[in-house]
């Protein structure tokens, strides 16, 4: 539950926060809730002075089997992620492509034991 994270700036509106990166301005100094795509949005239009709290899910990984969603599309398939094994689905992933990672994911988990 990121709004437990003690941060000034969030991603998007969509979660409802109060002040996020993609509907606010940014003054600098500012703790910033986000994952690697909001560090270098902040970094390309605001510089680097700036906290970052990394909230990824796909960075958050500590067990195996996982799946994650992660908002980079190259990260999406079924592997090795930081030492672990699981799948990882964009975050605009549909539910088929979803199960079909799960699906995948279970059958090498399986070939793996």
């Amino acid at each position: 539950d990121i709004s437990r994270i003690d941060a000034d700036v969030f991603p998007c509106r969509a979660g409802g926060f109060e002040k996020t990166l993609d509907m606010d301005p940014m003054e600098g100094g500012e703790r910033v809730a986000g994952c690697l795509t909001g560090r270098q949005l902040y970094q390309e239009c605001y510089g680097n002075n700036f906290t970052s709290i990394d909230i990824c899910p796909f960075s958050s990984v500590s067990q195996e089997p996982f799946i994650a969603r992660c908002c980079r599309k190259e990260r999406s398939g079924v592997g090795i992620y930081n030492g672990y094994f699981g799948a990882v689905v964009h975050w605009g992933a549909s539910p088929k492509t979803i199960l079909d990672a799960v699906c995948e994911m279970i059958t090498l988990w399986r070939q793996k034991q």
